[in-house]
């Protein structure tokens, strides 16, 4: 299937002509009708070649993207390079997007969407079970997964941990300016019922829970099937502290959107 290939070496030496168009991963997430995350993803995964500026930043030539084919196909077929369906199509699956390691959740293997190989697992979706996909993996409608909504352009979900009124009512007011869906939870226990109803692309923790500090809501996010392949943001206090793990970020107060936001597109 693909999924048990030895380590793959991400970033080559660019061999880009100096005239060629480097693109930021906003910059292709923007043509390609994605969040910046999915396409961060791709890096990871090899699918499209990246080189690191000065400042640790990735830079996408224009060829590697029209090599992928996201603006190559929609460019000769006369589409809009912005569409969702013409820069997704052929290039990821639903299981792909949730996978670790490269390795899609165990609850995909048995589904006919991966078996079959199926695009858009959404639209399969639409006839039932005993037609479509048994939604073995799925726990939310579609509008709600993070997935469907990467594919249609939608505002990515946020959800914070805090029991920080405060910070929820700040953050709540700036997310009025900005694309995207905040949620909120109280503690580990709240938030893993609450993806029961929605899968979020992103979940923030404030350091100022315990669980957090002590690394046990973080074991339970990176485990939880539910939501594999999140973004875990630790909002770091001044005073706290917590270990250092691979593929956890942190950020320092004050706690903004924007930092959130900016966090969120790093690799």
């Amino acid at each position: 299937m693909g999924y048990s290939e030895g380590p793959r070496r991400l970033f080559e030496k660019s061999t880009t002509p100096v005239k060629s168009e480097l693109l930021t991963t906003g910059d292709v997430a923007r043509r390609c009708g994605v969040t910046p995350d999915a396409v961060l993803k791709w890096i990871r995964k090899g699918r499209l070649q990246a080189v690191r500026t000065s400042g640790g930043h990735f830079r996408v030539a224009r060829e590697s993207l029209e090599a992928l084919g996201a603006i190559g196909r929609a460019a000769q077929s006369g589409g809009d390079v912005n569409s969702p369906a013409d820069s997704l199509s052929g290039l990821k699956h639903c299981w792909e997007y949730f996978c670790r390691d490269m390795v899609p959740p165990e609850a995909c293997e048995e589904c006919i969407v991966h078996r079959a190989r199926i695009e858009k697992c959404y639209e399969v979706a639409k006839l039932g079970q005993t037609i479509g996909h048994s939604r073995t993996f799925c726990r939310t409608t579609c509008e709600e997964c993070s997935f469907f909504r990467a594919c249609h352009g939608l505002a990515p979900i946020i959800l914070v941990v805090t029991t920080d009124k405060a910070l929820s009512g700040r953050l709540t007011g700036q997310a009025d300016s900005r694309n995207v869906v905040l949620r909120f939870a109280r503690s580990g226990y709240e938030s893993s019922m609450l993806v029961e109803t929605f899968h979020p692309s992103v979940v923030v923790l404030d350091s100022a829970l315990g669980e957090v500090r002590d690394g046990r809501l973080v074991d339970s996010i990176v485990h939880d099937e539910r939501i594999a392949g999140v973004r875990i943001i630790i909002a770091l206090r001044n005073r706290d502290r917590v270990a250092p793990r691979q593929g956890v970020s942190v950020m320092s107060a004050p706690f903004t959107l924007e930092k959130i936001e900016r966090e969120r597109g790093k690799p």
